[in-house]
């Protein structure tokens, strides 16, 4: 059977602000990158690992994630299928709330001394805890999305699997391409159903567009969409914790007629800023396949290619620009939120190459 060699293009880009009232700070940084990307290649038996992590609340979840779901799927690299994936997801998440034990152990007793009181009751009467429980909930916040692909070098496999609204794209050489991810997001049909069946109200979470304060509905970490709903008002009637980090999980059979093949994973902050410039949904995958076909030998060297900075870069400029031509308009404000910032944006393309004789991985990546 032929072999693989993948090649990788990856960059990131961080959040800002755009300024208008202020020309001399026409940037301004919210909050330090929160995007990361796995990048380790080999893990073993054939398994090549490539990934993008959206973290929110701070890098300590998407950092612990990063690190201890790499560590699991290396470790299972002898068993990678549908089932061990989602088990790699969710021991992933499971280790990440038991590295916050303590902290969780403390919230849940102010809990339940606070029960029956309203926010103004429990300060007054319990000044001390209340300034601890405000503590304690800055310790235990944060999450991340994910979306991975594992490519098996020597069987032609792939395995895409995601949590969250960050996506994966795959083309054949022709252009055909393919979503390989599932948005869990409020927008999500199949995610209504679910979280319908556990007593929640789905015309409430599309009105809201959110399941508790968050976009999405699966993810790692969240206390408050796990182990802490019942503490929050409009999740505290569910049958079972709403959140969860099982994946949806895709596997494709990798033939010789459609190499090479490019696979792209994004955070939400590429698709969403093309969303913003066009005033359109869905054309993202054909903007990035335009710049694919345009370099089709970027990516034979890794060490150099550019491709994926290329791509990020020129969205994040034409971003700018329709914020700076729009709102000199007054028709047009108040501008909407999407075209008012840049999200963190990180973006990796690899290209999937059939051989004959010799597999190898190169890849091209760039974090902003």
């Amino acid at each position: 059977a032929p072999k693989m060699a993948v090649a990788k293009s990856d960059y990131s880009l961080e959040n800002i602000r755009f300024n208008a009232n202020h020309p001399a700070q026409e940037h301004i940084l919210t909050h330090y990158n929160e995007d990361r990307v796995i990048a380790d290649g080999d893990i073993g038996n054939g398994w090549q690992l490539f990934g993008v992590l959206d973290g929110h609340d701070g890098n300590e979840a998407v950092d612990f994630v990063k690190e201890t779901l790499v560590k699991l799927l290396r470790e299972t690299k002898d068993n990678i299928d549908k089932d061990s994936i989602i088990k790699c997801f969710l021991n992933t998440d499971e280790s990440f709330f038991e590295s916050k034990k303590r902290f969780i152990k403390e919230r849940e007793a102010i809990c339940q001394k606070l029960e029956g009181l309203n926010s103004y009751e429990a300060y007054m009467k319990y000044t001390v805890d209340t300034e601890q429980l405000q503590d304690l909930e800055e310790l235990i916040k944060g999450g991340t999305t994910a979306a991975i692909v594992l490519i098996n070098v020597e069987k032609n496999l792939l395995f895409s699997a995601n949590i969250g609204d960050s996506r994966t794209f795959l083309y054949k050489q022709d252009g055909c391409k393919e979503l390989l991810t599932q948005d869990h997001t409020t927008d999500t049909e199949s995610e209504l159903v679910r979280l319908e069946k556990l007593r929640l109200d789905r015309y409430e979470l599309q009105r809201n567009g959110r399941l508790g304060s968050h976009e999405n509905t699966r993810s790692f970490g969240d206390y408050s969409l796990k182990r802490g709903y019942k503490y929050v008002d409009v999740l505290s009637k569910a049958l079972k914790p709403p959140g969860t980090a099982e994946p949806f999980v895709k596997k494709v059979s990798l033939e010789q007629e459609g190499s090479p093949y490019y696979v792209v994973l994004m955070t939400d902050g590429v698709y969403k800023a093309e969303e913003a410039v066009k005033d359109s949904k869905d054309t993202i995958a054909d903007t990035i396949w335009k710049v694919i076909k345009d370099k089709p030998t970027d990516l034979d060297n890794s060490d150099d290619s550019k491709l994926a900075e290329t791509i990020v870069k020129d969205l994040s400029t034409q971003l700018e620009q329709t914020f700076k031509e729009n709102v000199k308009d007054p028709q047009k404000l108040p501008l909407p939120a999407a075209l008012c910032k840049r999200d963190d944006m990180t973006l990796v393309v690899l290209k999937v190459t059939m051989k004959n004789q010799t597999s190898d991985i190169e890849k091209d990546s760039t974090p902003v």
